[in-house]
């Protein structure tokens, strides 16, 4: 009767043994979050451009901005020079739009890591904008300032 104990108690243990082992050592998927604002802007010198400040705030934001509904957001979970040889790459593209307050917010299973990821912002009437990113976090936070393709008269 004890040995049956026994067996059974290894039987068990076995079996938990086995799913830990799966579990642990199973791949586990990445995943990628974007989310942000991005405003508009025509009072900065027509010499400055379109920028994002991803997962930081390294700039001033110019005055007056306005928030841009509409915007066409793209993202990309590698570099630009990379595109090119990415098959079914329209497969692992993020597209969205911008709401009213010029928020979004694009998320999708990635592969998991460190590499270098696109942000893609188009609105007519403003600068395009091509920002690359470390993706190393599953969230980032994106602040996106683009700049009028016209400059006023009192800045030429």
């Amino acid at each position: 009767m004890k040995k049956t104990i026994l067996k059974s108690i290894q039987r068990v243990l076995l079996v938990i043994a086995a799913i830990a082992a799966t579990v642990l050592f199973s791949g586990c998927d990445g995943y990628i979050n974007v989310r942000g604002r991005i405003y508009g802007t025509n009072l900065t010198k027509s010499t400055d451009r379109s920028f994002a400040m991803v997962d930081t705030i390294d700039r001033v934001p110019p005055p007056q901005m306005i928030p841009i509904k509409g915007a066409e957001v793209v993202i990309e979970p590698w570099g630009p020079d990379e595109s090119a040889k990415m098959t079914n790459a329209e497969l692992w593209t993020l597209r969205g739009l911008t709401d009213e307050s010029g928020y979004f917010e694009l998320s999708m299973v990635a592969e998991p890591g460190k590499y270098p990821a696109t942000l893609t912002v188009r609105q007519p009437g403003y600068q395009p904008l091509e920002h690359v990113f470390i993706h190393d976090r599953f969230k980032h936070q994106a602040i996106i300032i683009l700049n009028s393709e016209t400059i006023p008269e009192k800045m030429r």
